[in-house]
C-alpha cells in the first residue's frame, strides 16, 4: 500500500514539474526571452565581427571569441600542483556549493582553484558577455538603419532612372550620309539638303522607312540612310552597405564573360552567357556558357544597361539567378563584394611551433567544402601567413569570399583555391 502511495506521489510530482516547465517555456516565448548561452553569444560575436559596424564592438567580439574557444586553462589541483585543462568555456555554475567553471565537454574546475591568468580571463569574459548584449542590439539597429537607407536609395535611383527615361522618350535618328529629300512647303515641292550626322526626331517608322520631323514636318527617309539612336541610361547610385557608406559606389565584380541577348518563349528579354574567360570570376563560380542571366540582385535584366544598374544594388556584390534553357530550371549564384568579410569556417590555435592547428570546422562552410578537418594546419590565407585566430579573422575580413590557401593535410602540404 505504501509503495502505491509513493508511486502516486512521484507521478503527481512529475506531472507538476512538467506543467511548471511548460508554463515557464510558454512565458519565455510570450515575453520573447533571449537565449544568453555562450553558444548564442558566440553567434552574436561572429555577427558583430562579420559586419564590423563599430571598431570597438568588433574588438570586443574578437576578444570574446578568442577567450571562449577551446584552449588551455591553468588551475591548481587539491594538492597544490599546477595543472592545465584544454577546453572551451561554456558557463559558470555551482557544483557542491562551489562556483565552478564549466566547459563544453561538461567537465568543470572550481573557480577558486584557477591560476591568476585564468581568473583574469574569466573576469574579462564576464565583462564581455554584458557588453556583447548591447553590441548586438546596436548591430540590429545599424542593420535596420542600413536596410531603410538601402530601400530609400533604391527608390531614389528608380525615380532618377525613370526621370532619365522620360527625357529620352522622344525617338531620334542620325543621318548616315549626305542626302537630298523631296519636301513640300506651302504646296510647293523642293529639294532639302541634309548632312551626315544630323539628328532628327522620329515620328514613326515602317520596315523600309523612318518618318523624321525635319523643319517641323514629317519626312520619310530610307532606313539605309539613317540609324535610330537608342536611349542609354547608366546609373551608379551610392548604395548603403558599402564599407564607406558616404563614399562612391563600389564597382561590382567583373564576371569576365561575353554577354548576348536572349528571348524567352513568352517574349521576355534577358541576357545570355556566350563565352566565359578561363580562370575569370564567372569560370571560378562555375557560370556556364548558354546560361541566361534572368535576374541580377533581384532585378530583371533585359539589356546591358539593366545589368549595370542592377549590379550596383548590393554594395558591390552580385546575386545571379541563372536559367539553363536545356534543363529548364534556374539556380542562384552569389558573389560577395570585393574585400567583403567572408568567414572560412574554422577555429583553431597556434601550436608550440607557431603553426595554426584547426580545432573545429563548421558544417557547410567554405573550409568543409575544401575538405579541411580537425588537426589540419592552416599556413597561409591569400599569401598572408597565419599563426593565430586573430590573423585568420583579419584575412577573412578582406577576402571577398575568395581564398587561396596553403595547408598541411595529414602532414602533406597542399594548395587549395575557392572558388
Amino acid at each position: 500500500m505504501r509503495r502505491g502511495v509513493l508511486v502516486d506521489r512521484r507521478r503527481r510530482r512529475a506531472f507538476w514539474s512538467l506543467a511548471i516547465l511548460i508554463g515557464v517555456e510558454c512565458v519565455c516565448v510570450a515575453q520573447g526571452t533571449r537565449d544568453d548561452s555562450t553558444a548564442q553569444l558566440r553567434a552574436d560575436a561572429e555577427a558583430v565581427q562579420r559586419v564590423q559596424f563599430d571598431a570597438d564592438a568588433t574588438g570586443r567580439a574578437l576578444k570574446f571569441l578568442e577567450l571562449t574557444k577551446r584552449r588551455v586553462w591553468g588551475y591548481h589541483a587539491d594538492n597544490g600542483e599546477h595543472r592545465a585543462y584544454e577546453g572551451a568555456y561554456e558557463a559558470e555554475v555551482v557544483r557542491s556549493n562551489k562556483p565552478c567553471l564549466l566547459f563544453s565537454s561538461r567537465n568543470y574546475v572550481p573557480i577558486s582553484q584557477l591560476d591568476a591568468q585564468s581568473t583574469a580571463d574569466l573576469a574579462e569574459i564576464g565583462k564581455l558577455r554584458l557588453a556583447l548584449k548591447q553590441d548586438y542590439l546596436n548591430l540590429n539597429a545599424e542593420l535596420q538603419r542600413r536596410q531603410a537607407a538601402a530601400i530609400e536609395a533604391q527608390r531614389q535611383a528608380e525615380l532618377q532612372r525613370q526621370a532619365e527615361l522620360d527625357k529620352l522618350k522622344t525617338r531620334r535618328a542620325r543621318l548616315l550620309v549626305d542626302t537630298e529629300l523631296q519636301v513640300v512647303e506651302a504646296g510647293v515641292p523642293r529639294l532639302l539638303n541634309v548632312s551626315a550626322g544630323e539628328v532628327f526626331e522620329v515620328a514613326g517608322d515602317s520596315p523600309t522607312e523612318f518618318l523624321l520631323v525635319i523643319g517641323g514636318k514629317p519626312v520619310p527617309v530610307d532606313r539605309r540612310r539613317c540609324e535610330e539612336l537608342q536611349p542609354t541610361v547608366v546609373l551608379r547610385p551610392i548604395m548603403p552597405g558599402a564599407p564607406n557608406m558616404d563614399g562612391p559606389a563600389i564597382d561590382p565584380p567583373k564576371l569576365d564573360c561575353r554577354i548576348g541577348s536572349y528571348q524567352f518563349p513568352d517574349g521576355r528579354e534577358a541576357l545570355q552567357v556566350e563565352a566565359v574567360a578561363l580562370g575569370g570570376l564567372a569560370d571560378r563560380y562555375q557560370v556556364q556558357v548558354g546560361e541566361v542571366l534572368e535576374r541580377v540582385n533581384d532585378m530583371a535584366v533585359a539589356t546591358l544597361d539593366d545589368y549595370r544598374i542592377a549590379s550596383t544594388r548590393a554594395g558591390g556584390g552580385l546575386k545571379l539567378v541563372l536559367f539553363n534553357p536545356s534543363l529548364g530550371r534556374s539556380r542562384i549564384v552569389e558573389i560577395p563584394p570585393p574585400n567583403a568579410a567572408v568567414p572560412l569556417g574554422v577555429f583553431g590555435r597556434p601550436d608550440d611551433r607557431g603553426e595554426f592547428v584547426i580545432d573545429d570546422v563548421l558544417e557547410a562552410s567554405i573550409a568543409s567544402q575544401l575538405g579541411l578537418k580537425r588537426n589540419d594546419r592552416l599556413l597561409r590565407v591569400n599569401d598572408v601567413p597565419i599563426s593565430t585566430e586573430a590573423q585568420l579573422r583579419q584575412a577573412e575580413a578582406v577576402s571577398g569570399g575568395r581564398f587561396r590557401l596553403r595547408v598541411l593535410i595529414d602532414g602533406q602540404p597542399k594548395s587549395l583555391l575557392y572558388p
